[in-house]
């Protein structure tokens, strides 16, 4: 089972992969996964900083993908958040 904080992760980058027009604003994500706002700003700095996550500040900005959702295996999110064991690994796509 993975923790809220996976689940949540999971979450915000599934919302962010259907995205197709520019980026998305934190507090606009926290309400369409219905993830807590502060909450997820946590969860969102730490994407960032694993390089799965952009964000841009000002008029245009908010939150995107770094690179294509089929690029994101969805180990590397999960690691993030939990202790895993090797072995195979689907992409954020196949999620």
């Amino acid at each position: 089972m993975l923790s809220i904080t996976s689940q949540y992760a999971l979450r915000a980058l599934s919302h962010l992969a259907r995205q197709t027009e520019g980026a998305v604003l934190g507090r606009d994500l926290a309400e369409s996964v219905e993830i807590p706002a502060n909450y997820l700003s946590k969860v969102l700095l730490v994407l960032r900083n694993a390089g799965l996550v952009d964000t841009t500040r000002g008029s245009g900005g908010g939150y995107r993908l770094r690179r294509p959702a089929d690029e994101i295996r969805l180990i590397d999110v999960v690691e993030l958040f939990e202790e895993i064991s090797p072995g195979p690994h689907a992409s954020l796509f196949e999620y």
